[in-house]
């Protein structure tokens, strides 16, 4: 297993402090752990991280720990930031607004492990950034991403998971540590869903109800997507969503068999349900 360790006893996301991994025996009882703090990644990182990554570093989620044929481990994670509760002022009527809390959904990290668990090579894996804003609701059912928003950082990050708030969707496991990753993606308020082949850098991006697909290069994300680490601070348009975590229930991507991916999307008002089946290959 793999994930966030934190300094000190308070679990926020201002005090993650770096990663561990760890294995457990039959028994279930931890056999090694391995604790590696944010700065050990800069003498392994193959890609270009900003200095704001080491000054301010986000949360990682680690989503897949795959074993190679080599007997060591390959971690894919994807890194976000909680941002806090935010309270805005409606610029007509000059009234509070309902406060909301918000998450940045950032770029992949794949974390490469040697068969003593240190850490030999890091790569971050560009794609568009999504902006959650949620609103707590202490009503909402136990467990769900409302009602979790305020329970700290270990209830929070797992409520996002399962309602499926990270943009990971799976993930196929390629030769040499590499993968197909299936995420989904926001954009121009326009809802994606890309398969990105890190060996290659090549995207496939499907638009949903469309479902056509557009090859992209890695040249041409990498354009798409150059300026949004410029001010943290600010949200890219149209990259924002009102997030209750019921989106699954109405689109996504599922596994259908071997290199296989159904698409799906219900629109209720319309009676309309699109289905697309694509492949990795």
């Amino acid at each position: 297993m793999a994930g966030t360790y934190y300094k000190g006893s308070k679990i926020e996301s201002k005090n993650s402090k770096g990663l561990f991994l760890a294995e457990k025996d039959s028994d279930g009882v931890f056999a090694a752990k391995q604790l590696m703090e944010w700065n050990i990644l800069k003498p392994v990182l193959k890609t270009r991280v900003s200095d704001w990554f080491f000054k301010v570093m986000p949360e990682v989620w680690m989503h897949r720990l795959d074993k190679t044929d080599d007997g060591s481990n390959v971690v894919l994670g994807e890194l976000f930031k909680y941002a806090g509760e935010i309270t805005q002022t409606n610029t007509k009527t000059s009234e509070a607004e309902a406060p909301f809390h918000k998450i940045r959904l950032m770029d992949f990290m794949r974390f490469s492990f040697n068969n003593s668990g240190g850490m030999t090579a890091a790569e971050r894996i560009e794609k568009p950034h999504q902006f959650l804003h949620i609103t707590a609701d202490m009503t909402a059912e136990t467990g769900s991403i409302k009602n979790m928003i305020t329970s700290g950082n270990i209830n929070r990050n797992k409520a996002l998971k399962e309602s499926n708030g990270f943009t990971f969707r799976e993930a196929i496991p390629l030769a040499d540590g590499q993968y197909t990753i299936v995420f989904a993606s926001y954009e121009n308020f326009v809802h994606y869903t890309y398969l990105l082949n890190t060996k290659y850098g090549n995207y496939h991006k499907y638009a949903m109800l469309k479902a056509k697909a557009e090859i992209i290069s890695q040249l041409g994300i990498a354009s798409r997507i150059a300026n949004q680490y410029d001010d943290l601070s600010l949200e890219v348009e149209g990259s924002t969503i009102d997030f209750d975590g019921n989106d699954q229930y109405f689109r996504g991507v599922l596994p259908a068999g071997e290199n296989k991916f159904l698409l799906y999307e219900y629109m209720p008002l319309k009676s309309l349900l699109s289905l697309k089946l694509f492949s990795n290959q």
